[in-house]
C-alpha cells in the first residue's frame, strides 16, 4: 500500500484519470479545477472525494448521492479530480512521514492553487496573495481526510476550512434546501467513526439529517461519543427535494452515508 501511495498517490496504485470515472455515473455537470473552472473562487465549496469515494465501488455510491444532494440544493461546488492525492493519513499513522510529507505537500500547494493563491519558489504562498480561511471551504465525506486536511495540514501551510458532509447537509436542511421526503421505516443505529466523533467532536449532524418517520425508530450504539468503538456504518434509506422546487429524487444514489 506505502508503495502506491508514494508511485500513484492512492492505496490501490491506480491511474491519476480513474479518479474521475465516477462523474460518468453522475446526469449533472460536476465542475474540476483546472478543466471546467480555472479556480474555486468559482464556486461555494471544494468537495474532496477521497481515494476511496473516488476509486472503490461501495464508496463511490456515497459520493455520487452527495454530488446529486448539493446539486439539487443548487450549492455551488468543484472537485480536484486527479489533481487529488491521498491525504497521507495512513502514511503518518503506520510511521512513514517523509511520505505524509511528501502527499500532504503535494496537496496543500494544489489546493493553495485551486483557491486563487500564488506560490512562490519554494511552494509557499506569497502572502499578498493569501486568502483568509474562510474563503477556502471544504467539504469531505471522510472522516479521515477531514481530520487530516482541517487538523495537520495547517502544519504544511494549508489553513482550510474544513467540514464534514453531513454538517453541510444539516444546514441545508435548516435553511429549508433540502427537505425530506421518503420516510425511512425500520430502525437505523448511528455509529460515531472515530475520526468524526472522538478526534473532531461532530456527532449530532448525522441523526438530525436523516428523514423523520413514525415508522423509523432511532437508537444508540451501547458505546456511543466519545465512547464508540471502530466499527462499519450502514446507509439510511432516504429521498430529499430542493425546498424550491418541486424535482425530488427518491433512488438508492441518494442516499448520504452517515
Amino acid at each position: 500500500m506505502l508503495k502506491n501511495l508514494e508511485k500513484k498517490g492512492n492505496p490501490w496504485g491506480l491511474a491519476k484519470k480513474q479518479r474521475l470515472e465516477w462523474l460518468k455515473e453522475v446526469d449533472f455537470e460536476v465542475p474540476v479545477v483546472g478543466q471546467d473552472i480555472e479556480d474555486l473562487t468559482e464556486v461555494e465549496y471544494l468537495y474532496w472525494v477521497g481515494c476511496a469515494g473516488a476509486l472503490e465501488d461501495r464508496a463511490k455510491k456515497t459520493t455520487k448521492a452527495f454530488a446529486e444532494l448539493l446539486h439539487i440544493a443548487g450549492v455551488p461546488f468543484a472537485i480536484m479530480g486527479g489533481d487529488e492525492k491521498c491525504t497521507g493519513d495512513s502514511a503518518r499513522r503506520l510511521g512513514n512521514e517523509p511520505l505524509f510529507q511528501e502527499l500532504g505537500m503535494d496537496n496543500v500547494m494544489a489546493l493553495n492553487t485551486a483557491f486563487g493563491e500564488e506560490l512562490d519558489d519554494d511552494g509557499k504562498v506569497v502572502a499578498e496573495s493569501a486568502k483568509p480561511r474562510s474563503a477556502k471551504k471544504i467539504v469531505a465525506t471522510c472522516p479521515h481526510c477531514l481530520n487530516t486536511i482541517g487538523n495537520e495540514y495547517p502544519q504544511l501551510g494549508g489553513d482550510y476550512e474544513v467540514i464534514h458532509h453531513t454538517q453541510l447537509l444539516q444546514h441545508l436542511v435548516d435553511e429549508g434546501k433540502l427537505v425530506p421526503v421518503t420516510p425511512v421505516e425500520g430502525i437505523i443505529t448511528y455509529h460515531d467513526p472515530c475520526y468524526l466523533g472522538r478526534h473532531n467532536k461532530i456527532y449530532t449532524p448525522r441523526a438530525r439529517s436523516s428523514p423523520p418517520s413514525p415508522a423509523c425508530a432511532t437508537r444508540k450504539c451501547t458505546a456511543t461519543r466519545n465512547a464508540a468503538s471502530a466499527a462499519a456504518p450502514a446507509a439510511p434509506a432516504c429521498g430529499w427535494k430542493n425546498a424550491s422546487a418541486n424535482a425530488s429524487t427518491t433512488n438508492a444514489s441518494t442516499k448520504p452515508s452517515p
